[in-house]
């Protein structure tokens, strides 16, 4: 029971920094791709504002 206890003290430690090494070797080369992004213009004119808008004479 013991001995089970300090293995496991020892090689889960290890175990676990192989697999976080085994997962970063693996995604790392896909997140370093090149990725296209579309980016999208609005060229249309902007509305104006209030302030630009002709005043209307209330009458």
């Amino acid at each position: 029971m013991i001995q089970a206890f300090v293995l496991s003290l020892i090689f889960g430690p290890l175990a676990l920094t192989l697999a976080l090494w085994l997962l970063s070797a693996t995604v790392a080369p896909q997140a370093q791709k090149e990725a296209v992004v579309p980016i999208w213009v609005d060229r249309r004119p902007r509305s104006q504002s209030r302030d630009d808008l002709p005043r209307r004479l209330h009458g």
